[in-house]
């Protein structure tokens, strides 16, 4: 998928990444929003009524060729939220390792 010619012309790593391109290729905010919600879903490209309204979308075909290869797509908030997370978790490995050894090894497993 990354080396497709779609996906090089328009590189989309999150939902708002369809989004933006949208936008930019003239769509107006409120249908691309529900066709980025569409795409983060993975219900753009399938069948149905979101599948129709997609592909009738004024856009380049790459981004609807794009679009095809993703089943779930992150919203880049939780990129975000992830990141900082293990950010956290490092610095306090780093900066207290016995407490933190301390508190990973107390914890229950969940199920």
């Amino acid at each position: 998928m990354l080396e497709s010619q779609a996906f090089q012309k328009y590189p989309c790593f999150a939902r708002e990444d369809f989004f933006d391109w949208m936008l930019e290729a003239g769509v107006d905010r409120q249908t691309a929003f529900e066709a980025s919600e569409e795409i983060w879903k993975g219900r753009a490209c399938a069948g149905g009524s979101a599948g129709e309204r997609f592909r009738a979308l004024p856009v380049p075909e790459e981004i609807k060729e794009a679009a095809a290869n993703y089943r779930y797509i992150f919203p880049r908030a939780h990129g975000v939220e992830y990141t900082l997370l293990y950010a956290r978790l490092a610095w306090y490995a780093k900066a207290d390792s016995r407490a933190f050894g301390k508190m990973v090894r107390s914890q229950k497993a969940r199920p």
